[in-house]
């Protein structure tokens, strides 16, 4: 009996131990933990500094919970684990809202750049400085705690962004206003004098569209400079089409001379050649008209050889010297033959250096009508390769 007893007791006081040892356990973990999240909880708090740049303390209400848990021997678990949720979440809103404030800075940087870019001067709305004119009156408050600061930066984060996404969308459009005037302007210095002529209007009306939008953003009428830069964004566009049509026009103008010096050279070519030719042709028809026409050599000297024939003279009774007409009439018949024939050739002669002259006198027309073509052509050939060498 006395066993079973002493077997009992043992067996009561080991499950005691058992129950006891994992309660006491778990109160000394949750009063290191306690003591962890209190030391990061004071660190967050000493982030802030009130207007006297003293670091602003846990709030006493938080401060006296601690010290009931940390001065009670074995605080409720509970109670432990209460405080330290509460304590972690509020460690927690201080860490989520120093990621707001980075996001409102960040912001506010590129918003400051992106004005002092412009040439605008920086500033907080009013609807910014009236949330920021309220954060001494939050982290100097006696129970603030960091869901105060997070509902705070969140606010001031939302009027930030509320703020200047239409602002952002303004600047991105006079960006691309600019950058619509920069290639208008180069393309505009492409253009001849006189294609710039066609549209010096336009010109005129968007570079004063766009001087107007910059003076509107300068005094921050975001409103109206936003309808302005819309409106220098079509009459950017619309000139942007009006150069393309330029252009388009003067490719179709110079693919038109090339195609018209293409035609005319072959042209000229060929006249070149035909003109070669009738050079050729007139100044062969040139040597036959040096050449005499007279062929047929009429001796007139025969007579001078027929000898004198001494006869007598009945009459008289006397020699004397006649002439021999039997030799002086050969002579006159071959003289009258070769006059003919000399008489006939250059008839003949005649007729054909008319002809020759008629001849020649056509080609020169035909040559000299081609070389006034020839030169017509070469003139304007010369006038295209100029105009082709100016683009």
């Amino acid at each position: 009996m006395t066993i079973i007893i002493n077997g009992a007791l043992t067996l009561f006081l080991t499950i005691m131990l058992a129950c006891i040892s994992p309660y006491s356990s778990a109160t000394e973990h949750g009063t290191d933990t306690l003591e962890e999240v209190m030391t990061r909880l004071k660190s967050a708090y000493g982030e802030y500094s009130n207007q006297n740049r003293e670091p602003i303390s846990i709030p006493e209400t938080i401060v006296s919970q601690y010290q009931a848990l940390k001065s009670t021997p074995d605080p409720s678990p509970e109670k432990l684990d209460a405080f330290i949720r509460e304590t972690e979440q509020n460690i927690a809103n201080f860490h989520t809202a120093a990621e707001f404030q980075h996001k409102s800075d960040n912001m506010a940087y590129v918003y400051e750049m992106r004005l002092l870019k412009r040439g605008i001067k920086y500033g907080l709305p009013d609807t910014v400085l009236a949330i920021d004119n309220t954060y001494f009156d939050i982290i100097e408050n006696p129970a603030f705690t960091g869901a105060d600061i997070l509902a705070y930066e969140k606010r001031y984060y939302a009027a930030m962004q509320d703020h200047t996404k239409d602002i952002f969308k303004v600047l991105d459009d006079v960006s691309k206003l600019y950058d619509i005037g920069h290639t208008l302007s180069r393309r505009v210095n492409e253009l001849s004098e006189t294609e710039q002529l066609d549209i010096d209007e336009s010109i005129t009306e968007f570079d004063a569209t766009v001087n107007e939008s910059h003076e509107l953003l300068k005094n921050k009428k975001w409103s109206l400079a936003s309808s302005n830069i819309q409106l220098g964004l079509t009459l950017g566009n619309r000139l942007d089409v009006k150069i393309d049509s330029i252009i388009d026009n003067r490719h179709n103008q110079k693919k038109a001379l090339v195609e018209r010096h293409h035609r005319l050279k072959a042209e000229w070519e060929t006249l070149d050649s035909h003109i070669e030719k009738l050079t050729d042709k007139i100044d062969r028809y040139e040597d036959k008209l040096d050449s005499s026409c007279t062929q047929t050599i009429v001796d007139y000297s025969c007579a001078d050889s027929c000898p004198k024939i001494r006869k007598l003279d009945i009459i008289f009774k006397y020699y004397k010297d006649e002439p021999d007409f039997q030799c002086l009439s050969q002579c006159s018949h071959a003289e009258r033959e070769a006059q003919a024939d000399y008489d006939r050739e250059t008839e003949d002669c005649e007729n054909d250096q008319h002809r020759i002259i008629s001849k020649a006198n056509d080609l020169i027309e035909e040559k000299n009508n081609l070389s006034y073509r020839y030169n017509q052509i070469l003139d304007e050939l010369r006038s295209i390769e100029s105009k082709l060498s100016t683009e």
